[in-house]
């Protein structure tokens, strides 16, 4: 692992937030990106996390000063699964997405990957970004995957 990088996970891990979220990064921690990365996992604890218009999602903010073609990205938790960022995706630098797991229509600010199987787990995790390769860009620790 790169050391930036390492670093970064370090520090993230030690990210938590109230009970069952919103788990956000903080500031001090994510000027550290030049990057895009997750800013905030926000679980939806006690609903049902696929249902159409569901609030649970990942926010993923572009770090870039230049807007950012995210088509193929996506994230994964420490299970395997994947949430889709969608095809064509793009960001404009110092923007931010949001990635729902549920059904709900498409804008600039939030995709709906409409999924079979939940993936972002209450209790917590620990995401990875990925870009079009496979490649981490960045992690993101919650909940009890924090401790």
């Amino acid at each position: 692992m790169r050391p930036l990088l390492a670093v970064i996970v370090a520090l993230l891990a030690a990210c938590g937030g109230p009970e069952g979220g919103p788990y956000e990064l903080p500031a001090s921690e994510a000027e550290q990106y030049v990057t895009a990365y997750i800013a905030a996992v926000v679980p939806d604890a006690g609903a049902d996390d696929l249902q159409a218009g569901a609030g649970e999602h990942v926010v993923i903010r572009n770090n870039w000063d230049h807007r950012t073609d995210m088509g193929g990205w996506y994230i994964e938790d420490a299970a395997g699964d994947r949430l889709p960022l969608g095809i064509g995706r793009q960001i404009e630098p110092q923007a931010e997405l949001r990635v729902h797991t549920g059904c709900g229509e498409d804008s600039e600010e939030a995709v709906y990957a409409c999924l079979d199987e939940e993936v972002l787990d209450d209790d917590g995790d620990e995401l990875t970004l990925r870009d079009s390769a496979g490649g981490e860009v960045a992690r993101f620790a919650y909940g009890t995957a924090a401790s």
